[in-house]
């Protein structure tokens, strides 16, 4: 009854059973669909204004998930390789706490080593109200900031300006890693970064008194650092695929893992690294040829509508992507295969493209509304691109399921 309104505002439907009895595959269904003259109308008002479409529905297994179709071909034999090393981005929160923006005179300028800081304006609107009235505002070390994204600033191949966030984190000191080390008020104390020290006193201060007795069960670090969402990432990685946790059409860009210049009136300012935030999911790769092949794979319309019976709906849609999208039999990046590369290079062409039009796009107010539309335009200016790609993607899609049906 997903067709039929005014009814629920997520999809519904019923199914008739009888214990022990025996059912015949494929289920039959019936479709209804048509507008209701009114809320809880009467049967006979329904009998009248509904279309009903007898069908078949088929169980489809997907991986570990399952769904109805009524396409019995509409599963795809196998899993994908990258399941396991895609994660999800660290929880940097409360915002008002870790989002910033630089604050600078255009006369006097700022201090580049330590610039002074104020919590981002756009954290403030969003913020849940016990953090709505939280502002902090200071000096900070360099070393302590960091570019992030939110899911709302990122488009298909692309992606609009970086966040500045405060982070407690540094470099690890073991050779043999190159992930982050969580720095917590002590150690800044220890080791003289007194303007952070000032910062996560204030910060530990607030999250007790508002976080109440919860404070007790989850440190401000333990919170931001949740399931290890900062230190399990890389701070040498060369680039990062990035995807929304969470959209109605699938969209991913290519992260350039590197020190990000921001030019304030006539200075700039390096932030020190991309750390991919919890709204997103990210895989690290060296290789940029695999970065941009599961970039144009991740934006394939052929890709975003295999996942639509698996995502979860709401009122606008299709909402819920997470690691779904890896029950297909996406394949490893293999480059003496001339379709693998020929798949990266329509993403390096995209990723190109994207970055030229960026300017000339509307980016003034992002919403979550706004930045739907917004995707819809870059796709509008990449549709034969997005064309080219959907064709190398359905025989490499082809390949894999007939390997794997073998």
């Amino acid at each position: 009854m997903e067709e039929v309104q005014p009814l629920f505002n997520v999809p519904a439907s019923v199914v008739f059973g009888k214990h022990s009895h025996y059912t015949r595959k494929p289920f039959a269904a019936e479709v209804l669909s048509g507008v209701l003259p009114r809320k809880n109308a009467s049967l006979a008002e329904a009998t009248e204004a509904l279309l009903v479409r007898e069908t078949n529905l088929h169980l489809i297994h997907q991986g570990d998930r399952s769904f109805w179709s009524e396409d019995p071909k509409a599963q795809m034999a196998g899993t994908s390789p990258y399941a396991s090393k895609f994660f999800q981005g660290a929880t940097i929160v409360p915002r008002t706490a870790w989002f910033v923006q630089i604050q600078f005179d255009r006369d006097l300028g700022f201090s580049p080593s330590t610039p002074y800081v104020k919590t981002d304006q756009r954290a403030t609107d969003q913020a849940k109200e016990a953090y709505a009235d939280l502002t902090m505002e200071g000096n900070i070390e360099k070393e302590f900031l960091y570019a992030t994204l939110l899911s709302t600033d990122l488009l298909p191949f692309g992606f609009l300006q970086y966040r500045s966030v405060v982070l407690p984190i540094k470099p690890s000191n073991d050779p043999s890693s190159d992930t982050f080390l969580m720095v917590d008020l002590e150690m800044a104390r220890k080791e003289g970064y007194s303007h952070l020290a000032k910062w996560l006193e204030v910060c530990e201060k607030e999250w007790k008194e508002r976080r109440k007795e919860k404070a007790g069960k989850m440190t401000i670090y333990e919170r931001l650092d949740h399931v290890h969402g900062l230190t399990q990432q890389h701070y040498r990685s060369r680039f990062k695929v990035v995807y929304p946790t969470s959209a109605t059409n699938l969209c991913s860009a290519v992260v350039p893992n590197e020190r990000i210049n921001i030019r304030l009136g006539a200075q700039s300012i390096n932030l020190r690294r991309y750390v991919v935030e919890s709204k997103l999911y990210y895989y690290e790769t060296e290789n940029e040829k695999e970065a941009h092949f599961l970039s144009a794979f991740l934006n394939a319309p052929f890709v975003d509508e295999k996942i639509k019976p698996m995502q979860s709906r709401g009122l606008w849609g299709p909402r819920d992507i997470h690691k779904k999208i890896w029950e297909l039999p996406i394949p490893a990046f293999d480059q003496s295969k001339s379709s693998h590369i020929e798949l990266s290079q329509l993403g390096i062409h995209c990723a190109k493209k994207v970055s030229e039009i960026l300017p000339s796009l509307d980016t003034v107010q992002i919403t979550p509304g706004r930045i739907g539309r917004l995707r819809s335009e870059v796709r509008d200016r990449l549709r034969t691109e997005l064309q080219q790609i959907d064709v190398v993607v359905g025989k490499i899609m082809r390949k894999q399921e007939s390997s794997a049906l073998v």
